[in-house]
């Protein structure tokens, strides 16, 4: 199942309590916004849920856009970690993890 469904067709769980992962594919040019809508409705549907967003950081991922996007709306605590290995790759130079609402003591 395509994740974005499977978020809105998920969520809430039952137990009221999940850490959810994404991890897109991050082939289509407009999965930033895929993602960001996929995660304001996540967050809608269930705000004390914990997200936690994996994204490579590459010259073509548009990483730092989404990272402005990500400080321009209204998020519960986020904690968010970057490790760049290789500055002056053509290819992978790193990556990110952003985790919404993180449980205590994270």
């Amino acid at each position: 199942m395509d994740g974005y469904v499977a978020l809105k067709a998920m969520l809430p769980p039952p137990e009221r309590r999940a850490l959810v992962l994404i991890d897109p594919p991050f082939e289509a040019p407009d999965e930033w916004d895929r993602l960001m809508a996929a995660l304001g409705l996540a967050i809608e549907r269930f705000p004390s849920g914990t997200y936690a967003i994996w994204h490579p950081v590459t010259e073509r991922s548009r990483s730092a856009s989404f990272w402005a996007d990500l400080a321009s709306v209204s998020l519960p605590p986020t904690w968010v970690g970057r490790i760049v290995v290789d500055p002056y790759s053509q290819g992978l130079r790193g990556c990110g993890l952003v985790v919404v609402n993180p449980p205590w003591g994270f």
